[in-house]
């Protein structure tokens, strides 16, 4: 069973969830956390100059 965090927006209800269900069907659980380059926590237009 695989569930996609958002590193930034985490919510530990979604890892509760998740973890509930793989309890339950007895299964491997494996966090992503995907990374998309327009939604930073900075600007990015310092970095373009670069």
């Amino acid at each position: 069973m695989i569930v996609v965090l958002d590193g930034l927006k985490y919510s530990s209800s979604a890892v509760a969830y998740a973890v509930f269900i793989a309890q339950q069907e007895m299964a491997h659980l494996a966090g992503v956390f995907p990374e998309d380059f327009t939604y930073r926590s900075y600007a990015l237009i310092p970095c373009y100059r670069s």
